[in-house]
This record gives structure tokens, sequence and C-alpha cells, in this order.
């Protein structure tokens, strides 16, 4: 037995680390409520698809598998779970072929927070994590000898990657970029006819739906102006993320590295590819931290092979992880505790069992309708295990996953309660406060939503008021009759919160099916148009029609 253990001890004390890694893992997926993101993901794996408004459908289908087994929180993180153990293993074998410095491994992924929290938490990142590592294994193997079993495994990989997350174009495309050399080989044009293959379906979804995951990520999503702080928030959230006392050297061993392969290339270059596109995307004012983790694998790769000559650093780097291993251990410990409510970023997964409950009860068992609030309509649903509550999205809220299931339409005539965060656009509501803040609810006897007519600004001029050309169209298999002063054409500002500036109420209005009408109105603005205001068509107690139309002074 101890020749045994002397003889495996390498292994040994990595797999005791994977266990460690494992069942801190198992302890937080068991204990910790659900972000309102995976909460989301829930309900999209209720309803299965090759594709969904915000994501591919990679964490949809791991939940689905999981709740399966267990339907609880721990059933929908439980492959999230698993795949990054194994990814663990991935790149212990792509770190460290001599499998010769387990503690090394470890102490290198502990010192790098972002693996953390990605390791439990389901979402499309802990499954595009998984096949990157992969990927970047199986593209090693495939560099030093290019066959036909690693081409496809290397497509399959691939669309998988895709299927988990839409960065996995970056670590992709750069691969093959730094190794076009790679374009003369017979399996390259092979792995792209069947990663293509395999996107087909994801590819029919988007076409069915008219694309709207490519319309929210490269076009909605990065509309607002540009601020350097943005920019400067993205450094240091990287210095945070990356391990607030190893990530300046972990940046210094990408920016030092001098491959001596084209796999070691591909992995510093990679790794500088996907931190500056954040970077640069930064400019369209969107970034959020964690989007870098898709970066985590090829850095670890580059700082694992700086550290065989970099002596001195190795024990800086086991004492930057034995503390990030203790501070995180604290953080998980934390979360399942009261203190958890008094932060903002671990509130975030207790307490919204009891938030739930108390609207449930406030609702007399009728229908809710949630008004622009995706995330708590979300909560709501898994918390009362209905996975059809829906949200209406506004021109005040951006759209999402709800939009294409349009349940609104299957409460038509019936009794529901409205559910929103303030009162703007509803009146005479009944506030509920909960232990997370307060709802405004109210009763609508016949509801029914108006959300899919098309209202479209034609002209617009700023003289003596604002005079407005729009347009509706009815695309409903029946015709659309409002009374007088249903609906209104409403001029709003967005600060930190929206702002009704005036409107106008619409003469009586009938569309056929199929059918639109133009309408001139003018609104009784004579105040400065200030950036931010816009242009909204609200009809009966509903927050406004989705469609929105900045204006400006001409």
């Amino acid at each position: 037995m101890k020749n045994y253990i002397q003889t495996h001890k390498n292994l040994l004390l990595f797999l005791s680390g994977l266990a460690v890694f494992a069942g801190l893992n198992i302890f937080s997926a068991s204990t910790m409520g659900l972000h309102y993101d995976e909460a989301y993901y829930w309900l999209f794996s209720k309803h299965p698809a090759f594709g969904y408004f915000d994501h591919p459908p990679m964490v949809a289908w791991l939940i689905w598998a999981g709740t399966k087994l267990v339907n609880n929180e721990l059933g929908v993180r439980l492959f999230t779970v698993l795949l990054s153990s194994i990814s663990m293993i991935v790149l212990w074998l792509l770190l460290n072929p001599k499998k010769d410095k387990p503690l090394l491994f470890w102490a290198l992924a502990f010192s790098i927070i972002l693996i953390h929290p990605y390791s439990f938490i389901a979402t499309p990142d802990a499954p595009l994590f998984f096949f990157t590592s992969l990927f970047l294994y199986v593209l090693k193997k495939h560099i030093e000898k290019a066959q036909l079993s690693n081409s496809l495994l290397l497509a399959l990989v691939s669309a998988a990657m895709f299927y988990s997350k839409y960065h996995a174009i970056l670590i992709i495309g750069s691969a093959v970029l730094l190794n076009i050399k790679l374009l003369k080989s017979k399996y390259f044009w092979l792995y792209i006819f069947t990663f293509f293959a395999l996107m087909v379906p994801h590819l029919l979804w988007q076409y069915h739906n008219n694309f709207p995951s490519f319309y929210y990520h490269l076009i909605d999503s990065h509309k607002t102006s540009y601020n350097p702080l943005l920019t400067l928030e993205y450094i240091a959230s990287q210095f945070l993320v990356f391990g607030p006392f190893s990530a300046w050297l972990l940046f210094a061993f990408a920016f030092s590295y001098q491959p001596t392969n084209d796999f070691g290339k591909t992995a510093k270059w990679s790794t500088w590819f996907v931190l500056v596109f954040f970077l640069l995307s930064t400019l369209g004012g969107d970034y959020e931290a964690h989007w870098t983790l898709i970066a985590t694998p090829p850095l670890m790769y580059i700082a694992f092979e700086m550290l065989q000559t970099k002596i001195k650093w190795k024990k800086f780097i086991v004492v930057t992880g034995s503390i990030n291993f203790v501070v995180l251990l604290l953080v998980r410990i934390m979360v399942i505790t009261p203190a958890a409510e008094k932060i903002k970023a671990l509130s975030l997964f207790s307490g919204w069992d009891t938030d739930s409950q108390i609207l449930l009860g406030a609702s007399n068992n009728h229908p809710i309708v949630f008004q622009d609030c995706w995330n708590h309509a979300a909560r709501f649903a898994w918390y009362a295990q209905n996975s059809n509550i829906t949200t209406l999205n506004s021109g005040m809220h951006r759209s999402n996953q709800f939009d294409i299931w349009d349940k609104d339409e299957l409460l038509n005539g019936q009794t529901v309660v409205l559910a929103a965060r303030d009162s703007l656009h509803l009146k005479n509501t009944q506030v509920v406060v909960t232990n997370k803040g307060s709802w405004h609810i109210k009763t609508i006897e016949n509801f029914k939503s108006y959300y899919n007519l098309q209202f479209k600004i034609i002209d617009y001029s700023i003289e003596n008021g604002i005079q407005v050309k729009f347009s509706i169209y009815n695309p409903y298999l029946y015709a659309v009759e409002l009374n007088e002063n249903e609906a209104k054409l409403q001029l709003l500002i967005r600060k930190q919160k929206w702002e009704l500036l005036a409107e106008i109420p619409i003469e009586k209005i009938f569309i056929d099916s199929g059918k639109e009408i133009t309408i001139n109105t003018t609104i009784d603005y004579t105040d400065n148009i200030f950036d931010e205001s816009y242009l909204m068509l609200k009809i009966g107690e509903l927050h406004p029609l989705p469609a929105k139309y900045h204006i400006k002074s001409k």
C-alpha cells in the first residue's frame, strides 16, 4: 500500500484536489438559491428548442437533463458541477502531460477567482469553459498530428462550444487565424463541413425566428453611449476576476511568454484576442466582467508553462491560491447565512422563495403577468414551479425570450394580476411589500395585451409641440377596436428611472386583421427635448407597446 501511494502520489494528490473542488461545488449547488439567470434558463429547459433569444441551447439541455434526475437547485446545477469537474481533468492533461505537479496545478486553478462561481452556477459559461478546454486539448493533438479522428472530434467540440455561447467564435476564430496553414489540409475542410452541418438546426431556429440572438447581441445591446469610465472599470474588473493577488503576474506571463510551437502561439494570442476584444467592446458601452472566462484555459496553459522556468514564482502562486481558497470557502458559507442579505451580489441567491410566496398569495390564484421584469418573472416561475408565467416587455425594457413565447396571448379574456416594480403606468394599485422590495399589483378583468400590434413612427417635427405621424399594423387574425382615449401616444425620457413628460389620447381606433392605419396627432410639449427622449404607444393600463422611437431636436 505504501509503495502504491508513493508510486501514484501525484495522481492521488490531483484526485484529492478534484474531490475538494467537486465537493465544494456540490455543497454550493445544493444550498444556494437560484440566481435569476439560472431560473430564466430553467424556463428555457421547460421549452426545449435548438435556440433561445439570449443564448444557444446547451445550458437549457443540461438543466433539462439535471432536473429529470433531481428536481431542485442541485438538479438545475448538476451537469454544471459535473462538466466543471471534467474541465479540471482536461486542463490537468493539457497543462501537465507529465502529471507531476498537482499542487501547482490546483494552486493555479484556485488563484483565478473567475473559474469558481461558474463551476456550479448554471449559466452558458460553464459548458463553454468545458468545451473550450476540450477544444484546446484536441487542437494541440491535431496540430501535433493531423488525422481524421482529431478533425471530426474538433468539429464536434467546436459545435458544442457554439451551442454553449456565441463567444466561442473568439477562441475558434483566433485558433484558425493563427494556424492558417491548416487551410491546406483536407482535414481542415472536413472540419469545416462537419462543423456547419452540426450547426444547421440552430441556424434554422434563428432563421425561423428572424435571427433574434444576432440582432440583440450585435446591435440592440450596444446602443448606449460610450463612457471612458466603463473602459477603466473593465480593466480593473479583470485584475479582480483573474485573482486580486495573482492577475498581474498571469498577465505578465501572457505578455512575456515566448512560444516555441504553434500551439503555444495559439494559446498566447487567443488569450490576448479575447481580452482585447472585450476591452474594445466597452466602446459600445457594454461589457460583463465574466465574459473573459473563455480566456482562462489558454491563460492557464501559458502560466503553467512559464512557471516551469520561473521557479521563484511557484511559491507565490501556491500562497495566493491558498489565500483565494480560504476566501472563496468563506464566501460559499456566507451566502447561505443571513449576512448574505447585506451584500447585494450575494443577496441574489437567497430570500426569493419568500418573496415569491408573498406575491403568489396576493394574486388570489389568478395568473400573474409581470411588466418589464423578466428576471423576477423567471424567479417566480421557479419557486411557484409554474413554467407558464409570463412578462410583457415594453419599449422601456429590452426584448428577451418571453417575447418569442408570447404567452400573454393565452391569457386573453381572463382575469389576471399585473405586477410591476413601479406605478408609472398602473393607477390605483395595491402595494405588496416583501423582504426584497415593493410590488405594485392590479387585478385586470378581461385581459388583453395588444403587444403584437406593430407601432411605427413615420415622421415627426418639433415646432409648437411635437407633430407626429405614425402607423399601427394589426397582425392578429381578428379586428382590433380601441375606445376613445384607450390608446395614448406618450413622450418619455430615460433617466435612472423612466419619466412621463407628456401624452395625447388617441381617437377611437379600428384596425381590420392584416391592415394598417395611419394617424396624425400633436403632443402638447414645448419644453426642450433632451437626449434619451422616446415616443411610445400605450394601450389600456399596460406599459407601452414594445416599440420605442428616439427623438431629438432637428
